[in-house]
């Protein structure tokens, strides 16, 4: 079955107060980045048991779909990342249980939080990733204002100010059906919960939204391994601003 391609790529342009006109885009065909991911303390990710990507996302972006690149790993543990164009990325690696990405390299470059600066070309290089099965876990409860366990309530835990521009930094939640919640797969640091009642949208990354809410933030410190259980006070929809 043949399969639609889709080509994207991100460009900044400096147009000022002038209309744009008789612009001209060329789609480089971009390059192909080569790897095999890592458990750590194990010489390969075994997925032949479950679905385990690596994908890039635009630095300045939440949209994955424009300028990015996906790839699944493969039986043999490998996985090839195609047409990636020269850009700053996020890099994700994801499908592995209770796992973070702990470690990622692209020659002499060590990119873990500051993220993948292919800027200055592409190719000739492989990507080496490695995770950890240690990832802190955190579980609790969101209260509305009468006390009472809420579902549905969307739990976000945003990271300290130096990841915090980074869209993969802010582990999320929602509350099942119990009235409980777990965030899994989580990057050890310092972070701060918040619960929406009701919340789209991502404007929790802009620290500007979200100090009005300090007080009913809830810091917490994870370590590997670490488990955390949280009692949280939601936010109700109507102190959210219209967007």
């Amino acid at each position: 079955m043949s399969q639609e391609l889709r080509r994207g790529a991100v460009q900044t342009l400096d147009v000022g107060d002038d209309h744009i006109r008789n612009l001209v885009v060329t789609l480089n065909p971009g390059s192909e980045i080569p790897g095999a991911p890592k458990v750590e303390g194990r010489e390969q990710i075994d997925s032949s048991t479950s679905t385990v990507h690596v994908s890039l996302a635009p630095w300045d972006s939440e949209d994955d779909g424009m300028g990015g690149a996906y790839a699944e790993v493969n039986d043999d543990g490998s996985f090839k990342l195609a047409e990636v164009q020269p850009a700053r990325y996020g890099v994700r690696a994801s499908g592995v249980d209770n796992a973070y990405l702990k470690a990622a390299r692209w020659g002499d470059q060590d990119f873990v939080g500051s993220g993948l600066d292919l800027s200055p070309g592409v190719g000739g290089r492989t990507l080496d990733l490695v995770m950890s099965k240690k990832a802190p876990e955190v579980s609790g409860t969101v209260q509305n204002g009468d006390g009472k366990h809420l579902a549905g309530a969307t739990v976000v835990l945003l990271p300290n100010e130096q990841h915090r521009d980074q869209f993969e930094s802010y582990p999320t939640s929602t509350i099942d059906q119990n009235r409980a919640f777990t965030v899994k797969n989580v990057r050890p640091g310092e972070y701060k919960a918040l619960a929406w009642e009701e919340f789209e949208g991502s404007e929790y990354m802009d620290p500007e939204f979200t100090k009005p809410f300090d007080g009913k933030a809830v810091s917490v410190s994870l370590e590997e391994g670490a488990k955390e259980a949280l009692q949280l006070a939601a936010i109700p929809a109507a102190s959210v601003p219209e967007p």
